[in-house]
């Protein structure tokens, strides 16, 4: 928050800014948020469109404890901001991360670093939330940014720390999933194999049962024809024996 101060402290009050802005700044600068809010609240009424207004106000009342008002504050400020937006984005991102709302604190944090993409601490909050949520590759990602725009970061030992925990999760997580895929595989293969087998096998009773089926019926016919074989002779023995009866008739 120090350093908001220092860069909103270098811009001074607005040319001919009323006593209650000036007041309210004075205050929000000597860090006395709950002086500052009275006088800040009443100088948006004398000037609706000065954005420093909702700014100083909205992160007065984030001091406090009273994320929601500061939010609304904020939000409200930026339909007038022009050179502050993404200051409007990132302190909405601080209070949607004190409230717990994650997801909505990222959306912030992006928003502000569309606008500004040099804005440094945009990329840390960014990468803390993200470590939070396990979007490790986004983490590593914005940390290396902010280390690239702040290289002489006090936190950078720490950073640097974090840093390569995220990588070594990260190759550990990538080695486990090639294993597990390469378990997959071998399962699938299994599966086809004993599938294939299976296949084969079934193919070969079937075969097998074909060809019993044909067996018996080959023995079958066969006997069908030796026994039309037997009719035909029996038939013609009782041909010869009839006519040797008629001869024997005539020679007597």
């Amino acid at each position: 928050m120090a350093l908001l101060f220092l860069y909103l402290l270098g811009h001074g009050p607005v040319g001919d800014a009323q006593t209650a802005f000036q007041e309210g700044e004075k205050h929000f600068l000597n860090n006395n948020p709950r002086l500052a809010i009275p006088r800040l609240e009443q100088a948006t009424v004398q000037e609706p469109r000065n954005e420093r207004i909702y700014l100083y106000l909205g992160i007065a009342y984030e001091q406090i404890g009273n994320y929601d008002q500061a939010i609304r504050v904020m939000k409200r400020g930026l339909e007038f901001a022009l050179q502050y937006k993404d200051l409007f984005y990132f302190n909405l991102g601080n209070n949607y991360l004190a409230k717990g709302e994650n997801e909505t604190a990222i959306e912030m944090y992006t928003k502000a670093l569309e606008t500004n993409g040099s804005l440094a601490d945009a990329f840390l909050n960014r990468a803390n939330l993200e470590v939070k949520l396990d979007r490790l590759s986004d983490a590593l990602k914005d940390y290396t940014s902010y280390l690239n725009l702040v290289p002489d970061s006090p936190q950078r030992p720490q950073i640097e720390r974090m840093m390569a925990l995220l990588q070594s999760v990260l190759q550990e997580r990538e080695a486990r999933r090639i294993a597990e895929e390469k378990r997959k595989k071998e399962e699938e293969e299994a599966r086809r194999i004993a599938e294939e087998r299976r296949r084969q096998e079934e193919e070969k009773r079937r075969q097998e049962e074909e060809a019993r089926q044909k067996a018996l019926l080959e023995a079958v016919l066969s006997s069908l024809k030796a026994s039309t074989e037997g009719v035909g002779n029996l038939s013609a023995e009782k041909e010869d024996i009839r006519e040797k009866r008629i001869e024997t008739d005539i020679e007597e």
